[in-house]
């Protein structure tokens, strides 16, 4: 006979989003530092000069009534138009556009170091101090995870997680969609599917059965009220509590 003392209590909405809040702002913050730091290892500020140096020789630039540097639109049906000369003059200079790459790839690599270092940081290591796979926001609010099989987490799955999920599907897929919409073409669409992939996680939280995101999902893992939910260290253990007589 099943103990009904036992039961599956899902963690409130509320809750879950304020916990999200709060970690998301730590996140950020976090991310911010290890990127500037980055940013120091690698001399990007030297980098970037190089590159402006380069546009300042072939003239991209133009400077507005306020004084501030813009960049020349070229104008697409005039040929001779002075800023398509610039840019075509520009694009025609091997070391020049070599620059422009590697300013490119400085930008992804702190961009993409900063986060991984940051969300690994917060949503890894953190919840293996906390324990039950509580990140700062999901110890404030009372939030645990469990695994899908409603045992305590382990840490390949809080690594998957971290990983898999909050790195890599929820944070730098959209962030490289955006920062590609910013430097070509297609801006709309690579927008749209970047916010289309948080969209569709909130509505899988919404719409699934045990309340799951995106990285919930890849990890097997549940979002529960810390106060209401009994976390059993094994398999064993849970079905000895869930069906003694």
């Amino acid at each position: 006979m099943e103990n009904k003392a036992y039961s599956l209590n899902l963690a409130p909405m509320g809750k879950r989003l304020a916990a999200w809040l709060l970690d998301f702002i730590l996140t950020i913050t976090l991310a911010v530092g290890f990127m500037l730091l980055t940013s120091v290892l690698v001399n990007y500020d030297k980098q970037v000069e190089k590159l402006n140096e380069y546009y300042d020789i072939h003239n991209v630039y133009r400077t507005d009534e306020k004084g501030n540097k813009t960049f020349c639109e070229a104008n697409p049906n005039d040929e001779y138009d002075s800023c398509n000369v610039a840019w075509a003059k520009f694009a025609e200079d091997e070391e020049a556009v070599a620059q422009y790459n590697r300013v490119n790839e400085y930008s992804i690599g702190i961009l993409s170091s900063g986060l991984v270092l940051s969300i690994m940081s917060m949503y890894f290591v953190v919840p293996l101090c906390l324990k039950h796979g509580r990140t700062v926001g999901k110890k404030v609010m009372g939030v645990s995870l469990i695994s899908t099989d409603e045992i305590k987490v382990n840490h390949k799955q809080m690594f998957i997680r971290a990983l898999m999920g909050n790195f890599l599907v929820l944070s730098m897929i959209p962030v490289l969609l955006f920062f590609t919409a910013m430097i070509s073409g297609g801006g709309f669409l690579y927008s749209f599917i970047a916010l289309g992939i948080e969209f569709a996680n909130i509505v899988a939280v919404l719409v699934s059965k045990k309340k799951q995101n995106f990285a919930d999902m890849i990890a097997k893992t549940i979002a529960v009220d810390s106060a209401s939910q009994i976390i059993f260290d094994t398999k064993e253990e849970l079905s000895k509590f869930k069906y003694q007589k």
